[in-house]
Parts: C-alpha cells; structure tokens; sequence
C-alpha cells in the first residue's frame, strides 16, 4: 500500500469537529489491564555490566607492565640493541623511548650513554667488593630450656664485607686535559659526549685546532673523565725536568749538583735531548 497524497482541496473543505463518543469498561476489562502484583517467586533478571573503557592517561599508564631501568641498563651493557632489549622486556621501542626515557631521565642519545657508562662502573665495583657470610643453618630450638643462652657467632674480620674501591680519575695528557677544561667552558657534559660520539659514529667529524687532542679519547674514557674526574700527567720529559730542578731542595747544595750531572750523563747516553737538562 503507497503513502497517500494529500489534497488541499480536500483539506479546505473539511471543517468542524466529529463527534465524541465515550465508553465504559466492565469490571472485567478493567481488571484485566490493571497492574498485577509482583509474585514471590519472582527473581531479579541477570544483568550484563558494560566494560567502560579507561580514558585516564595515568591510570592507562599504570595497568603497562613494570620495567626496571636496571634491567634495561643491563641488556644494554650486554650488547642488545633497544629494540631487542625492548622485545625481551615485553614492550615495544616506541614505548621505551616516548614513555620509559623520560620515566627515567634519559634525554637523548647521549643521555643514554652516559648512564650505560655509570651502569658499566657500578656493576664493576659491585664484583670487586668481596661476598658476605654465608648464612648459617637455623637450629631448631628444643622444648626444653637451655641453661645459658646462645650466642650468634660473629663473622671473623677476613669475612667482612669492605667498601667499595672509589672510582679513580682519568690520566690524561697534559694537553688533553687543556682541551677539556677548555671545551667545558662552553658546552655541558650531555653536549660533549653527544659531540664525541659523532666524531666516531655519526657525521665523524673531528675536534679541531686547540681541541685536536681530544680525537684519540675513545668514548668510555670521555665518560669518565666528564663524569668521574680526570687529572693530567706529565710526560717522563716533564717528569726528568721536575727531577732536575728540584734537586738541590732534595738533596742540598753539594749532592744536588752531583745529582744534575747524573741527569745529564745518563740522558747523553739514551740519546735524548731534553730542553733544560742537556740541550
């Protein structure tokens, strides 16, 4: 059956109301679409709880399994790429570098190296320190009671553990250490280990005219020196020069002179001419 068509002219002369008829329902209609009550045995239907989908980024945050910072340090030192030590950690890279990096302060490439770095000198330090007691077997107490208590026996002094040795500062040349100082005026520790590490993997760029001492540092003794200290030795050159001016405060007058013609003698017969002493 189509829609019908309305007529204007049909609708025009349509005028007026129809009339209102009215009725009465028996008691038997009535009765029966009235409300019956609820019966007893009457149970509440099972209802079915929609899962609502968690919005909240920090909540979302917190249902992602927990990575420990160690562990990734310690895949890294092991040699695994951040994919793989992703993979193993049960993440992706994408997680790892968006979310885990800044959870634990890794900036950037070089940030990264440097805690890989600290993670490296602190697991050496941990297996140099000398293991503790083992522990001892748990006696079982009796029911009856001992006349004198029992004391725990103490661990003997070759059995204590020792403390850590401290971290030593890089040796570096005379002229590294110039350099370094020099370079640190200007850049922060972050900014030169990134710059470093192009010189060997990226763009291999060099440091250039008063910082050219510094291209013969390979990366692990870069870290260290920025971020352990370093200190400068002297040449055995500069070492025989210090020898040979100081000697008449070691040894007085008489036996420094003595000492000074030793120098010089023996430099004479090595070949070596050294500023100062014999040339």
């Amino acid at each position: 059956m189509g829609t019908s068509i309305p007529r204007r002219e049909n609708e025009v002369n349509v005028s007026g109301q129809g009339a209102i008829k009215t009725y009465t329902l028996t008691p038997e209609e009535l009765a029966a679409i009235q409300p019956k009550p609820i019966p007893k045995s009457h149970s509440t239907p099972i209802g079915f709880r929609t899962k609502v989908k968690n919005t909240n980024p920090e909540e979302v945050r917190s249902d992602m399994a927990k990575i420990k910072k160690e562990d990734y340090l310690e895949l890294r030192v092991k040699g695994s790429t951040r994919k793989e030590a992703a993979k193993k950690l049960g993440t992706s890279k994408q997680s790892l570098e968006t979310y885990w990096f800044g959870k634990w302060g890794i900036k950037n490439d070089a940030s990264e190296e440097v805690e890989i770095a600290r993670y490296k000198e602190l697991r050496t330090e941990k297996k140099q320190e000398v293991p503790g007691t083992q522990p001892t077997t748990e006696i079982k107490a009796e029911t009856t009671t001992p006349s004198a208590p029992i004391e725990p026996e103490k661990p003997a002094p070759a059995q204590q553990q020792i403390e850590a040795i401290p971290t030593l500062p890089v040796q570096l040349t005379q002229e590294q250490a110039d350099a370094l100082r020099l370079v640190l005026q200007i850049k922060q520790p972050d900014e030169i280990v990134l710059h470093h590490s192009s010189t060997f993997i990226v763009t291999r760029e060099r440091w250039r005219d008063e910082l050219d001492p510094l291209n013969v540092l390979s990366m692990d003794e870069m870290i260290r020196a920025l971020y352990f200290g370093f200190e400068a030795v002297k040449t055995p050159e500069e070492l025989l020069i210090q020898e040979f001016e100081n000697a008449e405060a070691r040894f007085g007058a008489h036996s420094g002179v003595a000492f000074r013609t030793g120098l010089q003698i023996a430099t004479d017969i090595l070949g070596h001419k050294v500023v100062g002493i014999n040339a």
